[in-house]
């Protein structure tokens, strides 16, 4: 019984043990060792036919039980799997969603900055030509200098605008994809969020 039960390929056989023996501690031990019945000689053919014919019962059902469990199992494994895959892809449209909304955002200042520099780039070349042709007069260049110093303003609030929007996007599209934890300034953080989701807010008309 021991060398049957030890190998793999024949552990699951059930195994009826018949003896002469009919002590309780023959019989204990037995059943202890992993005999699923025991039978003392002599028997009656009957009655092993019966304890075999309810053995094999008894280990179809375990089969059967054993084989529900795995498939149990694989189920819950596959839907745990298909929860993570619902989540991953939920995130990814939100933060599609959160991309398309703060590119619309950096359009604006990028374009404006752009603009600036254009008409900024315009205007030196005008001067320096007429400082080549010596006709650059005073109020030329005055004029020049101040419009310089507001485009280079302008230019500044809408880069650094641009800058908070890349900034603030970068930390919540981090927050979407990870699950870490980490201390947070509630307040900043809403405030990023604020930003990224800008676009959503205005038209949804939320308050």
């Amino acid at each position: 019984l021991a060398i049957i039960k030890g190998d793999e390929a024949l552990a699951g056989i059930p195994v009826i043990m018949i003896s002469a023996l009919d002590e309780i501690q023959r019989v204990a031990h037995c059943i202890e060792a992993g005999a699923e019945d025991y039978l003392a000689k002599p028997f009656n053919p009957v009655l092993l036919r019966a304890r075999i014919g309810s053995t094999l019962d008894k280990k179809r059902a375990q089969d059967a039980v054993a084989k529900a469990r795995d498939q149990a199992e694989q189920a819950l494994a596959e839907l745990r799997a298909t929860q993570e895959q619902l989540v991953r892809a939920e995130k990814m449209a939100s933060l599609g969603q959160m991309v398309a909304g703060v590119a619309h955002e950096i359009n604006t200042p990028v374009g404006i900055a752009l603009t600036a520099a254009t008409t900024l780039s315009h205007e030196t070349a005008a001067l320096k030509a007429l400082v080549a042709a010596g006709q650059a007069r005073k109020s030329a260049v005055s004029d020049y200098l101040e419009l310089a110093e507001s485009t280079a303003t302008l230019m500044t609030q809408h880069c650094q605008h641009v800058a908070s929007l890349v900034k603030s996007f970068k930390q919540v599209a981090v927050d979407q994809s990870q699950n870490e934890r980490r201390e947070v300034d509630l307040r900043d953080y809403f405030e990023k969020i604020l930003v990224s989701l800008g676009p959503e807010l205005r038209r949804s008309q939320a308050q």
